[in-house]
């Protein structure tokens, strides 16, 4: 089933939810985004979570209303860090009763405002996906799963039935309830859990989208639309959308992944400098590929 629709209320608590753990690029990109949120919806509020170096980059804080750093307990698994683990704590770490989380390596579009998105989702969780496969299919592969075979999963857990989703948790939504609570706890879980086999590991390590699938299947709660894709990935599309073309349904231009084509920086590039002139900043911080400054992405 899809997730619960509980009626919104007149003056909710939302918020949105940007991670910079590790390196201070990601603080820097935080900024990036924010600078584009507040330019869309002045009255968004920003809470910037933090760990390591995080934030040692960003001398203006005052676009984001709450800085906190996370505890290591949400992102270390026997004195390992892994940082991707706090995504799934996120339910724990989210000062709002109205979520949006969004990765750092985005920037908004300045056509739409966030709150447009917030009052467009009418359901208590989803996350952006690409497709998902049936457990219950006779054509169930192991080819299927980017980060492990469905059939194995369906396998280790027993399940009957469900639905397994190729998750992009570059953008989740969610609201305070007991079932989505149950959802991020058993995501949290899963992340130590050994018992299941990962065909490919992320930063050195497990991919946070896997345990979130899993867990959907076990607690029967999944993305509000299939194939959700409410920003624009040029990795995923290859449509080499730009300028306006990019106001056509989507919110934000994600600049997920290792390397990105140089048409994808040049677009991420003017975007920042448009908002570093609306917000006076003089010294904006372009983009910089992952591999060149992430080990765990030189070999992906």
């Amino acid at each position: 089933m899809k997730a619960k629709q509980t009626p919104k209320t007149k003056n909710p608590d939302r918020g949105v939810v940007i991670l910079a753990l590790g390196h201070a690029y990601w603080g820097r990109w935080a900024y990036n985004l924010a600078m584009s949120l507040k330019y869309t919806c002045p009255e968004v509020k920003i809470s910037l979570l933090y760990a390591g170096s995080g934030i040692t980059q960003i001398v203006d804080k005052s676009l984001f209303d709450k800085v906190k750093e996370v505890p290591a307990k949400y992102y270390s698994t026997d004195g390992r860090i892994q940082y991707l683990k706090a995504k799934t704590a996120l339910y724990k770490l989210s000062p709002y009763g109205e979520t949006i989380y969004l990765d750092a390596d985005m920037v908004w579009l300045p056509k739409r405002s966030v709150m447009t998105l917030f009052n467009e989702l009418n359901t208590d969780f989803t996350m952006a996906n690409r497709s998902w496969m049936a457990l219950e299919s006779d054509n169930l592969t192991d080819a299927f799963g980017i980060w492990a075979s469905p059939k194995h999963i369906k396998e280790v857990f027993k399940f009957k039935e469900g639905r397994f989703y190729n998750l992009s948790s570059e953008m989740i939504y969610f609201k305070r309830t007991k079932e989505v609570s149950k959802l991020f706890a058993d995501a949290f879980k899963l992340f130590d859990d050994d018992s299941f086999n990962i065909s490919r590991f992320f930063n050195g390590g497990m991919p946070d989208e896997l345990p979130f699938t899993i867990s959907m299947i076990k607690n029967k709660i999944y993305p509000h639309k299939d194939n959700y894709k409410p920003f624009y990935w040029e990795s995923a599309e290859h449509l080499r959308l730009q300028g306006a073309d990019l106001n056509n349904g989507f919110y934000a231009y994600s600049m997920g992944g290792h390397i990105s084509h140089p048409m994808m920086k040049k677009t991420y590039n003017n975007l920042v400098q448009f908002y570093c002139n609306q917000f006076n900043q003089r010294f904006p911080f372009f983009w910089l590929d992952k591999r060149g400054w992430m080990p765990g992405r030189q070999n992906l």
